[in-house]
């Protein structure tokens, strides 16, 4: 089984709302894209790989951003 590129995201509390997290999304040690943490949804918010939208919980966030990886 494939298991495809590391991804992290990388917190960043420097900007923003006091009430909200968000920060960098790391492809194999490069920044491809901006992650955000919506509380009143309950989900993780990134944009990554040419303003490509992904949403979900943190695991499906990831697990999406491998596929594109793979893909690119």
């Amino acid at each position: 089984m494939r298991q495809g590129p590391s991804v992290r995201l990388i917190v960043s509390i420097e900007e923003g709302p006091l009430d909200s997290v968000g920060g960098i999304v790391e492809l194999g040690g490069r920044k491809v894209g901006v992650w955000y943490y919506d509380a009143m949804e309950s989900i993780v918010v990134t944009r990554a790989f040419r303003n490509k939208v992904v949403i979900g919980s943190a695991a499906e966030v990831v697990s999406q951003l491998r596929r594109l990886a793979i893909r690119r």
